[in-house]
């Protein structure tokens, strides 16, 4: 770290890139708040607190067909409560490795979530598509329970 890096970060009392992403957290809230749009995508309830606020994606880029798109794709983006957010991960569809394996032994990828999405829609069962992929009827269910926003 060079001596002015040092030096900001003293001056602030942290370290400066911290100090940065806390000043643009409080600029989009101040924005969000102005515009009324301080709203939870999970609850519906405003944003009160900068210290709440955190930003979501309304479906999971990980496991999306492009996750670098839905990474950045602004209309998947959703600004929620920070308890929300947290509780809404743990409902959403499993972590899956870098081999698109989930514990090591159900393999579903973004391609066949999406599949799975567009069945569920189309009125098959969680214990068909839990045959047919391999996978538990939870597993099902968590991605059922993803798509629940969608029909509201």
């Amino acid at each position: 770290m060079n001596d002015g890096n040092k030096n900001k970060d003293r001056l602030l009392g942290e370290p400066h890139g911290t100090a940065s992403n806390r000043l643009k957290k409080m600029i989009l809230f101040s924005l969000l708040v102005k515009a009324g749009t301080n709203i939870c995508f999970q609850c519906g309830e405003n944003i009160e607190k900068v210290e709440d606020l955190s930003i979501e994606h309304k479906e999971p880029w990980m496991i999306a067909k492009n996750p670098i798109q839905s990474f950045y794709d602004l209309d998947n983006i959703a600004f929620s409560h920070l308890l929300c957010n947290s509780k809404a991960s743990n409902r959403k569809i499993p972590r899956l490795n870098n081999r698109g394996e989930k514990n090591g032994n159900s393999k579903l990828i973004g391609i066949q979530i999406e599949e799975i999405r567009e069945k569920l829609r189309n009125g098959y069962t969680s214990i068909e598509l839990a045959k047919e992929y391999n996978v538990s009827e939870s597993t099902i269910f968590k991605i059922r329970s993803n798509l629940r926003w969608k029909y509201n």
